[in-house]
């Protein structure tokens, strides 16, 4: 195991924002991209035993628009939409100076890179779905409220929406069977800027569709990671994905607290999907 594994954070003026980015170790690439409230140190809180990709990996960990350190620059929707945020990846690949990576997106992270896989598939070795969002078009009264909602957090804050939304299942479960996440949670979440989380809460449906012709035609590997009874990231969506995409493979755990409870799973899944495309040894 390597003990003097490079870890730089750095920030670049990419899209008319200053982003936050952090690289770690050296090899092909592996780019993170994280769900609608995370950041670099979600990630690390979340990573268990993924941070050992960094041993075999060039891994980059980046702050999305408005979140962490990385500037918001607007709070238009246009920009917090997947095609804005891949936008923006994009923009940062050419920074650095990335042709072309393995790239592991969670929860919206997720669509963001889907839309990059479709608009860029040469910049693509693999694609890691992990707790995907619904990618497909919603029914207009779920559009009218959620923009409603959007309109509550711009007006009550992130304190009243963190309360409200740990209180609901699965979360106030959690609060008694896993508090160390609920206890991150909710310290991550009251931390949030109220209109990048409006912005972004608007566009999960002002974002456009996925449809099944585009997924079709991610030629790259994928895997897809997804829990039974998790409301926000239905394995539904993930099946959808799974039967659109050519050469995707679905890892679905059965409960929606399995993850938690069996830390080692994703990581371990992720090294032997990795493993497959590049012949990569973790002994």
């Amino acid at each position: 195991m390597k003990t003097d594994i490079k870890n730089e954070i750095k920030y670049a003026d990419v899209a008319g924002i200053r982003m936050r980015y952090r690289i770690k170790g050296e090899g092909f690439p592996i780019i993170f991209v994280h769900g609608t409230m995370g950041s670099i140190e979600q990630e690390d809180f979340l990573a268990g035993d993924k941070a050992r990709l960094a041993e075999k990996y060039m891994v980059m960990h980046y702050d999305c628009r408005g979140r962490g350190e990385t500037e918001a620059g607007s709070y238009d929707t246009e920009l917090y939409t997947w095609e804005g945020l891949a936008d923006d990846l994009w923009a940062l690949m050419q920074h650095v100076g990335i042709e072309r990576a393995h790239f592991i997106g969670g929860s919206q992270g997720a669509s963001i890179v889907s839309v990059l896989a479709v608009k860029h598939p040469e910049c693509v070795e693999s694609l890691i779905l992990h707790n995907p969002v619904e990618v497909r078009k919603h029914d207009e009264e779920y559009i009218r409220g959620m923009v409603e909602y959007s309109g509550f957090i711009e007006k009550e804050g992130m304190e009243v929406v963190t309360d409200l939304i740990l209180s609901l299942p699965p979360h106030d479960e959690m609060r008694k069977t896993h508090p160390g996440v609920i206890k991150f949670y909710d310290d991550a979440m009251r931390s949030q800027n109220q209109y990048v989380v409006a912005a972004a809460t608007r566009a999960l449906v002002c974002s456009k569709p996925l449809t099944g012709e585009e997924l079709a035609s991610i030629a790259a590997p994928v895997l897809i990671i997804a829990a039974e009874g998790d409301g926000l990231h239905p394995t539904d969506v993930g099946n959808f994905l799974a039967d659109s995409i050519p050469n995707a493979q679905p890892y679905f755990a059965p409960t929606h607290t399995y993850f938690a409870d069996n830390p080692e799973k994703v990581p371990a899944k992720i090294m032997e999907f990795l493993s497959q495309i590049d012949g990569v040894s973790w002994d």
